[in-house]
């Protein structure tokens, strides 16, 4: 039944992976991310293999698939952030002797300014973050990035002008 499956899955790949490129391509823009939502797409289809088999439309299964992992894609990129913080704050003040610090919101909690002076000044990995706030390397991830978060609401909301 495995031998089964596997071919069937198979020839859906090599029937309808020309037509799921094209739709992919077509929404993300990028050859290598079309050919990741591809691979991804048969390795649902891989891991949902009675639902496909049984399924009346399997090719539009597959293409329903990519085209909402594309959008997916699409949506986190819109979410990420474009710049990196450092170059923010350097864009802000690009002399390189002015301390992070310096640069931060004055409203920035002490601890979220401790967090994002030792995660981008002084680069410290995560690990011993965690070790030094005495919390887990998750923790430490979250921690940071809630600091990212606050500060870049408080630069939104800051006049520069002043």
């Amino acid at each position: 039944m495995a031998c089964v499956i596997s071919n069937y899955i198979e020839t859906l790949y090599k029937s309808e992976y020309k037509k799921l490129y094209t739709l992919a391509y077509r929404i993300v823009k990028d050859p290598e991310a079309a050919k990741d939502l591809i691979h991804d797409a048969f390795c649902l289809a891989t891991f949902h293999q009675a639902k496909l088999i049984n399924h009346p439309n399997p090719e539009g299964w597959l293409a329903n698939v990519v085209k909402n992992m594309a959008l997916n894609d699409i949506r986190r990129a819109e979410n990420r952030l474009t710049m990196p913080l450092q170059e923010a704050l350097s864009s802000v003040a690009p002399n390189s002797e002015t301390s992070l610090s310096e640069l931060l919101p004055q409203k920035l909690s002490a601890q979220d300014q401790q967090i994002l002076i030792w995660k981008f000044e002084e680069q410290i990995p995560y690990h011993e973050i965690a070790l030094r706030l005495n919390i887990s390397e998750t923790g430490a991830r979250s921690r940071v990035a809630r600091a990212v978060a606050r500060c870049r609401l408080l630069m939104r909301n800051t006049d520069f002008s002043e």
